[in-house]
């Protein structure tokens, strides 16, 4: 069993997770996972707790972390994350491309080759021409939720409607041979990361089932859909057509993925802290975590806290000021040096569950600069007299403001 703190505390706002992994094998990246020792186990079922299904499985409308992690076991990007921890694990490798990608000289025009051996769950070959058609699909209004880069940056994507209105259009992308050619609006020097995202996998026309395709996409990556029955469960089986060898980001070590949906967060941590027979090899995913009520069992148990691993993720959790209704930068700032960050941390579950942001840029990622504009390494619980001083000098700004927040069990 594996306890992972991936979530924390930023800028103004918090957010944690402790989740609880398997100890029977070692996870699909293997990199952080406890066990035995971390070493790799091929072969098996691996089970995956989670409160609710994912909200897509279609590659071009996955925009949640967690669901295109389970997108690039079916449907490889043209580069993909490598698998390594810490600053490391923000690099690129080519995935279903050879390499990174090539550019012309202000990264306004950029270039993957399709790389050899890339077959479909039925064994025809993967080709440019369905990576072509995967991005053109992706503009459609039909498929939601998805990120909508492809209509920022390809030259003409903001007036195009999609393969389904317009089949030949988006002369922007082109095929020649085994390469893929994106004409962009503006230079792009991180469109290799870009094209990471499930808006730019391929997809077969004759396999596409429009809205449907949500539901059971077709596979060219090393696994393939068994089953899937909503807001239930979802299996993963091997795609035997799938060559490992060439294979740059994943292990690909279970046999079977088995999803389990539906299930609350507590019996889920109870399950995975008794570790018997199945639960052996079994994890929680996504959002599911173990909840602030049953983090210190979990954290001040020694044999638990051997078994586990421990660090930030990339994520920054804020409160967003609406600008337009808040103009004056020094209201702004008021409010900020008012909010007590330490009261907010310990309701979210205290310091097991994040850190408290001194910048919106997460520690973990490799952009990251130690700034901490509003003191809050030495005054966590706020500033009330300079938010007090900044007021003075701001006599427009509103003392009584509204705060927009989702209500979920959990938050």
């Amino acid at each position: 069993m594996t306890l992972s703190r991936n979530r924390a505390v930023r800028w103004l706002a918090v957010g944690a997770a402790v989740a609880i992994l398997t100890t029977a094998c070692g996870t699909p990246d293997s990199g952080s996972s406890g066990g035995s020792g971390g070493a790799d186990h091929k072969g098996g079922t691996l089970t995956l707790l989670d409160q609710s299904d994912f909200e897509h499985l279609d590659p071009a409308r996955n925009y949640v972390a967690s669901q295109q992690h389970v997108a690039v076991l079916y449907a490889p990007t043209l580069t993909s994350y490598v698998n390594a921890a810490g600053v490391a694990g923000t690099a690129i490798a080519g995935d279903a491309a050879t390499d990174t990608g090539t550019k012309n000289a202000d990264a306004s025009v950029w270039s993957f080759t399709i790389r050899q051996n890339l077959k479909w769950q039925d064994g025809k070959e993967v080709t440019c021409e369905d990576f072509l058609y995967g991005v053109k699909r992706s503009f459609s209004d039909i498929l939601t939720d998805g990120p909508q880069y492809q209509k920022q940056y390809l030259l003409g994507g903001k007036n195009y409607k999609g393969v389904y209105l317009d089949p030949n259009g988006l002369p922007s992308v082109t095929c020649k041979g085994d390469t893929i050619t994106y004409k962009l609006a503006q230079g792009v020097p991180d469109f290799n990361y870009t094209v990471s995202m499930g808006i730019f996998a391929a997809v077969r026309k004759d396999k596409d089932t429009k809205e449907k395709y949500d539901d059971q996409p077709f596979s060219y990556g090393p696994y393939m859909i068994k089953s899937h029955v909503r807001d239930q469960s979802l299996t993963l089986v091997r795609n035997k057509y799938w060559d490992q060898s060439l294979d740059k980001v994943r292990k690909n070590l279970p046999d079977e993925f088995d999803f389990k949906f539906g299930l609350d967060a507590s019996v889920i941590t109870d399950r995975l802290i008794q570790d018997k027979g199945a639960d052996q090899a079994t994890m929680t995913f996504g959002n599911t975590q173990v909840t602030a009520q049953q983090a210190q069992q979990v954290l001040n148990d020694p044999k638990l806290k051997a078994r586990s691993v421990v660090g930030l993720d990339g994520f920054t959790w804020y409160i967003a000021v609406n600008t337009k209704k808040v103009p004056d930068q020094k209201c702004r700032q008021a409010y900020n040096y008012a909010m007590n960050k330490q009261t907010a941390l310990t309701a979210f579950g205290g310091p097991a569950f994040g850190d408290i942001a001194t910048s919106i840029i997460a520690p973990t990622l490799k952009a990251y600069k130690k700034a901490d504009p509003y003191n809050l390494g030495s005054k966590p619980e706020g500033d009330p007299a300079m938010a007090k001083q900044l007021l003075a000098q701001s006599p427009t700004c509103q003392k009584n403001i509204k705060f927009d927040y989702s209500q979920t069990p959990d938050r």
